[in-house]
């Protein structure tokens, strides 16, 4: 299916909130033993490691989850696993959805991307406005020329960001010509 078909049915892992074991490493939550609050912005759980497993209470369902810890030996040392409570595969998020934590794969879940059309227009403006989150200006594929440099990024770079943008530019209104040729049947 051109369009996203059946993935647009799944759930997409940016819609739920999710708990990252990589994110926890690198703020140095699951050294030792240690209590702390996990938040995304107006939600926080309170989540305290016994040293192999984490132990989750949240206070919205006064839910109590124990989740498993698994290590992987690697050449630098060790790489730590969430163990999913409902599969037991080891993966780096769980994600909260239908009242339990589990991995992207039990919660039914993709990446945004499998659900993104393929249509050459729409893939033309992803990257316009990837280009111009870049440079912290509004989403419109139609204006690239008065977009502002974003503090602490260098002029090579702006000016790199805006040759492309208009080469994009280009390339969606081609887009838009054999779009529109092909639905309509007539050469433009």
């Amino acid at each position: 299916m051109g369009s996203g078909g059946y993935n647009r049915r799944k759930g997409n892992i940016n819609q739920y909130r999710h708990i990252n074991i990589r994110f926890l490493q690198q703020k140095n939550c699951l050294k030792q033993p240690c209590s702390f609050i996990y938040s995304w912005g107006d939600r926080e759980i309170v989540c305290s490691f016994d040293g192999y497993s984490l132990n989750i209470n949240y206070a919205m369902n006064k839910g109590n989850y124990i989740i498993g810890i698994a290590k992987t030996r690697t050449n630098y040392g060790y790489r730590e696993w969430f163990i999913c409570p409902l599969c037991s595969r080891r993966t780096t998020a769980l994600y909260y959805r239908w009242n339990y934590y589990g991995c992207r794969i039990c919660q039914s879940l993709n990446y945004s991307s499998s659900q993104q059309s393929h249509n050459r227009m729409e893939q033309v403006n992803r990257k316009i406005y990837k280009i111009q989150d870049r440079l912290e200006a509004e989403h419109d594929p139609l204006i690239y020329y008065s977009i502002p440099k974003p503090k602490r990024m260098h002029y090579r770079t702006y000016e790199k960001l805006l040759d492309r943008l208009a080469e994009l530019d280009e390339q969606s209104g081609n887009a838009f010509v054999s779009e529109c040729e092909k639905r309509l049947g007539i050469k433009l």
